[in-house]
């Protein structure tokens, strides 16, 4: 351990200049696909969608805790993938009071060690899954769907058939609803009309049809008619 502890803030870059850079907001599937970049001068990356991507916004669920007397580190999953953040000497305490089965938000530096890309926490504190489903729709909007083990949006086969595309876009104007749904609700639900007139499109069906599709999946229902909410 260490080596690992020592090799890790081996860098040309200040923590003030780290400390500047944007904190990405990504799937963790997409930090280990890539392969880590370490270039003299610039600070230790990963290539997302164009991004070098140093820094990380995550929210995530904790899967498992492991300490020991200098080092302790956290097993992240996301619904993408899973990651460790680990913590070192006096940053162990940034830690304290977070057990399996937490759902955190982390900004973290990405580090590498033996060929496995991992988080070194800035900070770490526990949010509400309510929050962890606002950004999972976020980052379905911007970055696409993830399942373990799929691959990222520029790397995945686009859809052929004219079926397949319109079933790309269904997807994506059913996120784009979740997302406005979740966002403007006060707590009473949010008036269908005032969704029809923002999100409609030349298609009305494919509206009414997405409407209907997250109430009969479960996934929002009508606490009083012609108002929607999510579950």
């Amino acid at each position: 351990m260490e080596n690992e502890k020592s090799t890790e803030f081996k860098t040309t870059t200040s923590d003030a200049e780290i400390r500047r850079l944007t904190a990405y907001k990504v799937w963790l599937s997409d930090i280990n696909e890539r392969e880590f970049q370490q270039k003299e001068g610039v600070p230790d990356y990963v290539d997302v969608v164009g991004n070098r991507v140093s820094r990380v916004n995550i929210i995530a669920s904790v899967v498992d805790k492991f300490d020991s007397e200098n080092y302790s580190s956290l097993t992240l999953d996301d619904g993408s993938a899973q990651i460790r953040l680990k913590a070192f000497g006096d940053s162990i305490q940034k830690l304290n009071g977070i057990e399996a089965g937490d759902i955190i938000t982390t900004i973290s530096r990405l580090r590498n060690f033996n060929n496995e890309n991992y988080l070194l926490p800035e900070v770490i504190k526990k949010v509400t899954s309510k929050q962890a489903l606002l950004r999972r729709l976020e980052l379905i909007i911007d970055h696409g769907k993830r399942e373990p083990g799929e691959k990222s949006t520029e790397q995945a086969k686009l859809p052929q058939t004219e079926k397949e595309k319109t079933d790309v876009a269904k997807d994506d104007l059913k996120d784009r609803l979740k997302i406005y749904i979740e966002k403007i609700d006060e707590g009473e639900g949010v008036e269908i009309s005032l969704l029809r007139g923002k999100f409609e499109e030349k298609d009305n069906e494919t509206f009414q049809k997405i409407i209907e599709d997250l109430l009969s999946e479960g996934e929002a229902y009508e606490p009083r008619p012609g108002k929607i909410k999510l579950i």
